[in-house]
């Protein structure tokens, strides 16, 4: 402002012109006052965070009149965002601090508040970002705990583009874990790894569960080779980030439960056998319901002894694995017939540990089911072999009559009749051919067949049941017993000549059954002469053995059998043992037989 004023010296008038542009400043003080709060700002993210960090600057006009204000970031990073950057006091200004893409380290701008002819004016405030690796929560074993994956959690180490959880846990070198995590809200993904560095490959990761719900994850009985912390990443599975509540849990394997609702069942699996109650058949199923604290896979195992042999704890038999909570159901056969039995289950889980035994009805002395099966049919256990005419068949032949599942029906006791099926020799079977059973099994000691021959069958039969054809058997002639000339009788030739037809016999045994394989020796025992061939000639097939010549001697005289002797002529008659010594078998031995061959000789 300019102002005129008039001054007088000495008398004289002067008029003099004063500048007086911003004196008032000086000398009156300003009205408005800038107050800022706070005086900086600190905040934090974890790295991979995709929520905003949101603060806050309050300003205030302390003084008096109006106080108009503007607002600048120093730096102009982009990480940092004003909400307004002019306006009239009091005011807010809201400050977003965006982690995403940021790497793990501390970022520093400054907030620059100005305000015209304001004391208090300009303002800094510092503004420091810190962005942290991940958090990790420190767990134990056995731990079940509830929490979420949030926009403010950091990227999963080992599933870029997701958000995690993280959670350590220390373990020795041996043990093993089993980790589950299941949510409603996101597609869970858990990973197990050494450490929360991305580029070291975790130790194992799954996105589902074999036996859970649908958007659960597991990682059944992980085995830790060394002792150490270990990270757990709580994640999702999905291409683009998920967010929300789950479950975790973190156990130690643990033995399953004992089974419950224990049910026994006939073979059909439907009908129910009471406690005491019988089956007719040689199988039993054996039902219970099975679980386990870890969810794991189970198995139903049972031991089904007779009442009078106590439980060894070892099974008899097992079920197919199923989820926990399922019916497990075991199939037992072989049982033996017309007995009385006990059982008891346990429950078995993937990894071989058992839950306690438990008795179907809690008295290990009761009976709990009897076995009483019906027989259907008859089958040779020990079939007739190659044998002698005769003798007994050994071993003995026995048929057992056995029910629909092949095993010996031991209450059978009916009678079992055996018969000749295939007869190529026109045999006759001799022997007790029907016998009680005994157990199920009838034994037949004494049969024999007579005649030597190949292809013969043995039938058996029973009122009411299937009959039974026995494979096929030969039987062998027996020890040699007759001797009987086939040719060659009552011939004449003249001296030193052979006679027309050579002198042959037969073998029999004692059932007239052609025996080959005997060694026979003809021999002259008077008037001289020679026989072709000298040594034993066997018999063949058909018991037969022929000399190939037989030449009279020189000097023809009767045997001394006969009391006639001519001159020009002489007769002889043969003269054999009745029987022959049996031979041994084999058969294939020496008999000694001396032949005298009828004769006449002509000089």
């Amino acid at each position: 402002m300019v102002r005129p004023f008039a001054l007088s010296v000495g008398g004289c008038g002067l008029v003099m012109v004063l500048a007086t542009c911003g004196v008032d400043r000086i000398t009156n003080p300003p009205l408005a006052a800038l107050s800022v709060v706070p005086s900086r700002l600190l905040d934090s993210a974890a790295v991979g965070s995709l929520a905003l960090r949101a603060d806050s600057i309050k300003l205030v006009n302390s003084g008096t009149g109006t106080l108009s204000w503007t607002a600048h970031r120093v730096l102009g990073s982009p990480w940092l965002a004003l909400s307004q950057t002019s306006g009239k006091a009091p005011a807010e200004i809201r400050v977003a601090l965006q982690p995403a893409g940021l790497t793990p380290g501390i970022y520093r701008d400054t907030v620059m508040v100005s305000a015209e002819n304001a004391a208090g004016s300009p303002t800094l405030i510092p503004v420091e970002f810190v962005v942290h690796p991940c958090t990790v929560t420190s767990i134990a074993t056995d731990a079940h705990l509830t929490d979420s994956v949030t926009t403010a959690d950091c990227s999963a180490p080992h599933r870029p583009g997701s958000l995690a959880r993280l959670f350590s846990l220390s373990a020795n070198a041996g043990d093993s874990i089993s980790i589950i995590m299941s949510s409603t809200a996101l597609d869970g993904h858990v990973v197990l790894a050494s450490s929360t560095a991305g580029t070291i490959p975790p130790l194992a990761e799954a996105d589902s569960c074999d036996r859970g719900p649908a958007r659960a994850a597991c990682l059944g009985y992980q085995l830790l080779a060394t002792s150490g912390t270990f990270v757990i990443e709580a994640t999702s599975s999905s291409s683009t980030p998920q967010t929300g509540v789950f479950t975790l849990s973190v156990t130690r394997p643990h033995p399953p439960n004992t089974p419950d609702l224990l049910m026994q069942l006939r073979a059909d699996s439907i009908s129910e056998v009471p406690a005491g109650g019988g089956v007719q058949d040689a199988v039993v199923v054996l039902r219970g319901t099975v679980s386990d604290p870890d969810s794991d896979s189970l198995r139903l195992e049972v031991e089904a002894q007779p009442v009078r042999v106590p439980f060894t704890n070892t099974p008899t038999g097992s079920s197919l694995p199923v989820s926990s909570g399922g019916v497990a159901v075991a199939r037992i056969a072989d049982l033996g017939d017309s007995t009385s039995y006990h059982w008891q289950a346990r429950t078995v889980d993937q990894t071989g540990r058992a839950s306690a035994w438990l008795p179907f009805d809690g008295d290990q002395a009761d009976a709990d089911f009897r076995v009483a099966v019906a027989a259907t049919e008859l089958v040779f256990t020990i079939e007739p072999t190659q044998d002698t005419a005769g003798a007994a068949l050994a071993p003995a032949v026995q048929v057992a009559a056995r029910d629909t599942t092949g095993h010996t029906t031991i209450a059978f006791a009916g009678a079992i009749t055996v018969a000749i099926g295939a007869n190529s020799g026109d045999a006759t079977l001799s022997g007790t051919t029907t016998v009680a059973a005994t157990g199920g099994v009838a034994t037949f000691s004494d049969l024999s067949v007579d005649k030597a021959g190949s292809g013969y069958t043995l039938t058996a039969s029973s009122p009411g049941l299937r009959s039974a054809t026995s494979p096929p058997f030969t039987v062998e002639p027996g020890p040699a017993r007759n001797l009987t000339i086939a040719t060659g009788n009552d011939q004449a030739a003249t001296v030193n000549s052979s006679v027309p037809t050579p002198p042959a016999v037969l073998v029999r045994d004692q059932f007239d059954n052609p025996v080959d394989g005997v060694l026979v020796t003809f021999a002259v025992t008077s008037g001289g002469g020679a026989v072709t061939p000298t040594t034993a000639i066997p018999t063949n097939a058909g018991g037969l053995a022929a000399l190939t010549s037989w030449t009279l001697g020189t000097s023809p005289r009767a045997p001394r059998q006969l009391p006639r002797r001519t001159s020009r002529s002489s007769r002889g008659m043969i003269k054999r043992p009745r029987s022959i010594p049996s031979c041994p078998r084999p058969r294939r031995c020496s008999c000694a037989i001396s032949l005298i061959i009828p004769w006449t000789a002509s000089s």
